[in-house]
């Protein structure tokens, strides 16, 4: 399964030009209440991840929730490849809702 369509490629890097053009800006603005774009989970075990913009390096960033939850950056050619065993790999969760951060963090934190 593609992790990444086009389409979530062009709402996460809008965000990224959003969170670069606000830093330059020198901007201050809540991360909790910006909500992630796309959801990705480890179908055999811990390991939920929620994006919200990635750079023209793949690299995303998000909240993940593994054994505790924390934002920060993951690499999304790598994530395309990682093997959880039985022939699976992470996977985009197609029925996803966005929430805030704050909301998201309330549920699965």
């Amino acid at each position: 399964m593609m992790l990444i369509t086009k389409a979530i490629e062009r709402k996460l890097q809008a965000n990224q030009a959003m969170m670069d053009e606000a830093d330059e800006k020198g901007v201050d603005f809540s991360i909790a209440n910006l909500k992630p774009v796309v959801k990705l989970f480890n179908p055999m075990g811990s390991g939920t991840w929620f994006l919200y913009s990635m750079d023209e390096n793949s690299r995303a960033f998000g909240w993940a929730k593994i054994t505790s939850g924390e934002y920060g950056y993951v690499d999304m050619k790598e994530m395309q490849h990682v093997s959880v065993g039985f022939g699976l790999g992470i996977e985009r969760d197609l029925h996803y809702t966005p929430e805030t951060f704050n909301e998201t963090i309330k549920q699965w934190g």
